[in-house]
């Protein structure tokens, strides 16, 4: 259920989410080419586009997932941004089932890096994932390749080298046994 009014006539977020107001995250409004490995075949790069505008009816910025060929798990959610992080969080949540993703605030070159925490489908099972993210900001998608990127295309290498600093710059720490 959307929150009750709060009297910023619809341009505060709820305090639940960061109590953001709609001109303080206004940098945020655009599309994304979305960068991730792939789930399913190994050493490619899932690329996709996510929008993310401003919801006045439920006060707060939303994404949508948009050209993925796996249409079926495109997510729609709700940002939230804490006042004393440098990160922020896209969530989704559909029937109790959340995928998280936890970004860096928007960077001077118009990136957000982080971590993907959601449900990958192997064959009958849903198992639990994590993976670098890359948000890019984007005027035009025209030429840009979306979908599965293999080894073998051209533009891979860009797309894992952005993937690649996220791990190396910090953004995220990936602990294995």
């Amino acid at each position: 259920d959307a929150p009750e009014g709060n009297g910023g006539n619809g341009r505060v977020a709820p305090v639940y989410m960061g109590a953001y107001s709609r001109d303080g995250v206004d940098h945020y409004l655009g599309s994304y080419l979305t960068l991730r490995p792939s789930f399913s075949t190994p050493g490619g790069i899932m690329a996709y586009r996510t929008d993310i505008l401003w919801d006045d009816e439920w006060p707060s910025l939303v994404f949508q997932e948009r050209d993925r060929p796996d249409k079926p798990f495109l997510h729609r959610g709700r940002l939230y941004i804490p006042a004393s992080s440098m990160f922020i969080h896209l969530v989704s949540l559909t029937k109790g089932a959340m995928r998280m993703v936890m970004v860096s605030q928007l960077d001077i070159a118009g990136h957000m890096r982080g971590l993907i925490t959601t449900l990958h489908k192997q064959r009958a099972l849903f198992m639990p994932v994590s993976a670098p993210i890359v948000y890019a900001k984007r005027e035009d998608f025209s030429g840009i390749p979306l979908g599965e990127v293999g080894r073998d295309h051209a533009a891979h290498a860009g797309y894992q080298q952005l993937l690649g600093e996220t791990v190396e710059q910090g953004y995220v720490r990936l602990i294995g046994l």
